[in-house]
């Protein structure tokens, strides 16, 4: 259940972030300072991309372990998820609407 959630959600955000990458060299405005990775909606998806290979990778090894109760990695998805993917998405939520809004 929870491994195939998480492998999906990984995917997906990676074909998001490399789905479009050979044009991105035709962008003048995307060879200069940081590239894309200056914007924040790349810096979302690069955290969210990251912390959902984590959680699947986290899955994939507990499934494979007997253990009954949850183990270091567990505890550390369980704490990056509230701490950086949840706000950091709220954070572009409302910055984006506050840009709409104007």
């Amino acid at each position: 259940g929870q491994a195939v959630f998480h492998g999906f959600a990984a995917l997906c955000y990676v074909l998001v972030l490399f789905y479009d990458y050979p044009y991105h060299t035709k962008v003048p405005a995307l060879n200069t300072y940081g590239g894309r990775y200056k914007y924040l909606t790349t810096m979302n998806l690069l955290l969210q991309a990251g912390f959902f290979n984590f959680s699947f990778l986290v899955d994939l090894f507990t499934s494979f372990t007997a253990q009954k109760k949850r183990g270091a990695l567990q505890k550390v998805r369980d704490f990056l998820f509230p701490s950086f993917s949840i706000s950091s998405g709220y954070l572009h939520l409302v910055y984006l609407l506050g840009l709409v809004l104007l």
